[in-house]
């Protein structure tokens, strides 16, 4: 049962859906030179038949492409169609079926996973894990490491979300570091090179600037936010850019697909070009000086 704000939210994003509709404002996605990430945390059986329809609208609107060619596309400029991609957070054992899904349809995701959780059955650190989260995850078990295996050999990507799940901006410099660099090596050791990192929560907030130039030097090819929007093509000079930020919208299967739609369309709308990755003060001059 939903509860009274739940239901609020509901009937106000009926409402814009409805509105989405009698305009068209869907056909605007044809024309749009973009690139949209999707995000999800989980896929319990009952949203595997949600998830399926949403990735039939989703591959009807966009070309759908992997988070890699993603993250080269916003970095590079070269956007010149509707690109979406798909990625997981946390590292929940539900979202094995989101990958099956995901590979019968000839696509790939890139899931970010917390390492100090992977393979965890004690339902006491389950449970602190989410309440930490903020999140209900339905008595969710956790990705074991056969699974994230499992994920890659499906063609998958796995991406470094923190060893915890930590609010990195509440802690020291030191503890943060730690907590992106051991969940690092901790993965690089199973499965390969790890390219992406996505920052628990996902609001610049609560990242916090103290981190970034550690982050920046650390050779990511991308840091994923949990910040809504779409990127917009440039024409800088790609070695001139800092690590790319992506945005991403955060969803969940179940819910309308009427909903997610207006999600994405109001934010196809208004792209973010590559001055607006990362908050305006928290420039660092070095990573700037040669493209303003």
């Amino acid at each position: 049962m939903m509860s009274l704000r739940e239901t609020l939210r509901h009937c106000v994003l009926n409402g814009f859906a409805a509105v989405d509709v009698m305009r068209n404002r869907e056909s605007l996605l044809a024309s749009s030179k973009i690139v949209q990430v999707v995000n999800f945390h989980h896929m319990y059986p009952y949203e595997e038949t949600a998830f399926g329809e949403f990735l039939d609208w989703f591959a009807s609107r966009y070309k759908v492409i992997s988070y890699s060619e993603a993250v080269e596309r916003v970095r590079s400029g070269n956007i010149d169609a509707a690109y979406g991609a798909i990625t997981f957070d946390d590292g929940l054992k539900s979202v094995l079926s989101a990958g099956r899904i995901l590979q019968d349809r000839g696509y790939s995701a890139t899931f970010f996973v917390c390492s100090g959780v992977l393979g965890e059955t004690c339902p006491t650190k389950r449970r602190a894990f989410y309440e930490g989260a903020l999140m209900d995850y339905e008595s969710d078990e956790f990705l074991s490491w056969e699974d994230v295996e499992l994920l890659q050999s499906q063609g998958h990507e796995i991406g470094n979300h923190t060893v915890s799940h930590p609010k990195i901006s509440q802690l020291a410099d030191r503890q943060a570091q730690q907590e992106i660099d051991l969940a690092r090596e901790s993965l690089s050791r199973r499965l390969g090179d790890i390219n992406h990192f996505a920052w628990p929560f996902g609001s610049f907030e609560l990242l916090g600037q103290s981190v970034i130039e550690h982050l920046w030097s650390a050779g990511y090819t991308s840091i994923a936010s949990g910040v809504r929007g779409a990127h917009a093509p440039h024409t800088e000079v790609t070695q001139d850019l800092p690590v790319v930020c992506m945005r991403r919208d955060n969803v969940e299967a179940r819910w309308p697909l009427g909903h997610i739609k207006h999600f994405l369309i109001n934010n196809a709308q208004q792209p973010v070009g590559h001055q607006q990755w990362w908050p305006q003060d928290w420039r660092i001059e070095s990573h700037y000086s040669n493209s303003n």
